[in-house]
């Protein structure tokens, strides 16, 4: 089996890359920064959010489960509209394409900030309704949304959501003071 996994050079793409490998997974690594990536890997660039469908169906040849790590979630500088095109529209259209090539799973890591804000401290469950309160948030929603409407549109229903609360950890960049 072959997954792809894509944010394969960011903090959390690098360990599922890992961890898949010694499971005995084949992996391919899709990032921004391919150069990043050891060419053994089978590393391919993750197109942009404005490529044709046809980069997106290319990525899936002989892939049979994603792992969607890749997003835009500390950059400063970045306005809504780049939030939602990196975390929303290109999500959507990894998913459209899986859910038409890759006979597996597909695993969306998105954000608790999809359902809350940044300063929430509390229970979230599948009953809490998504408010997430500024544009990482609002794009990791609209990620999900699309996620799971490129799935229930292909009549499958295999796709997940992790919402994942921060991440901390070695090697660790962002999201820090």
């Amino acid at each position: 089996m072959k997954v792809l996994v894509t944010g394969a050079t960011g903090f959390i793409g690098r360990r599922v890359v890992s961890h898949l490998a010694d499971a005995g997974f084949e992996v391919r690594t899709a990032s921004r920064r391919p150069e990043r990536l050891e060419r053994a890997s089978g590393a391919v660039l993750l197109p942009g959010f404005d490529a044709p469908a046809d980069a997106f169906l290319a990525m899936m040849e002989g892939v049979t489960h994603v792992v969607h790590c890749a997003a835009l979630n500390n950059d400063r500088g970045a306005s809504e509209p780049d939030y939602l095109a990196a975390n929303g529209a290109l999500t959507g259209l990894l998913a459209r394409a899986a859910a038409a090539l890759a006979s597996g799973r597909f695993l969306y890591l998105s954000s608790i900030r999809a359902v809350v804000g940044p300063d929430f401290s509390g229970t979230i469950d599948e009953a809490t309704v998504p408010a997430p309160q500024d544009a990482y948030g609002r794009s990791k929603r609209d990620g999900e949304i699309r996620t799971l409407d490129a799935y229930r549109s292909a009549g499958r229903s295999d796709a997940a959501v992790l919402r994942l609360p921060p991440v901390h950890g070695e090697g660790m960049k962002g999201n820090l003071a």
